[in-house]
């Protein structure tokens, strides 16, 4: 069986319980089924977050956004969903976990409450600044000097996304909400400070 041609959940049930016959990296083994367990997972509640609701019996706040209409839903959800394989390859396992974290806050803080018109787009845009801190909370500690300039952009970048007016957010605007953190590259590592080496005087020797 190609796992890789499986969906997620198939997948991820696969190699949790089937048995292996030669099991060459234990640890990588074990770190790709928590992390296809965590995007099937994923991928189910954005899937029942996502669904066309009804319009809430007191009336939204404003007029809901373009891509809140039932078939741009559908379509938001078919694209993430094809989009499996570039999301499950991400590079170093850290990248990975941050970019799906911010893809569910993406969707928890912003697309979900537009959608159901729960908040103004005002209020939207003021969430923002809190994702930051939700991200630097999963990085390891002695990895945040160099993440956190991969943060900045990330938030940086939604903070501009957000600027467009509520009337532009169609479906081609909460795809990139979504690519923004796939597309900031892998910090670099800061380089170790090298001190200037002062060169020993030799004028007490010359006589």
């Amino acid at each position: 069986m190609v796992l890789q041609w499986q969906p997620l959940g198939t997948a991820a049930d696969v190699m949790r319980d089937w048995p292996c016959r030669y099991e060459a990296d234990a640890a990588r083994r074990a770190q790709l089924v928590a992390v296809a367990e965590r995007y099937a997972a994923d991928e189910r509640y954005l899937a029942r977050q996502l669904q066309p609701r009804r319009r809430p019996t007191q009336g939204p706040l404003g007029a809901r956004p373009p891509f809140a209409a039932s078939g741009e839903l559908h379509g938001l959800q078919s694209w993430y969903d094809a989009m499996a394989p570039s999301w499950l390859s991400i590079e170093p396992l850290l990248r990975r976990a941050l970019v799906l974290k911010t893809h569910r806050w993406v969707a928890e803080h912003i697309l979900i409450p537009a959608a159901d018109g729960r908040r103004s787009a005002l209020e939207i845009r003021e969430t923002i600044s809190a994702l930051g801190e939700a991200l630097i909370e999963i990085i390891p500690p002695d990895d945040r000097g160099v993440w956190s300039v991969w943060v900045a952009l990330v938030v940086g970048d939604l903070e501009r996304a957000m600027r467009r007016p509520s009337v532009d957010w169609n479906q081609a605007w909460a795809r990139w909400l979504l690519l923004i953190a796939y597309s900031v590259p892998i910090p670099r590592e800061r380089p170790t400070p090298v001190w200037p080496v002062k060169l020993t005087s030799l004028s007490a020797l010359v006589r």
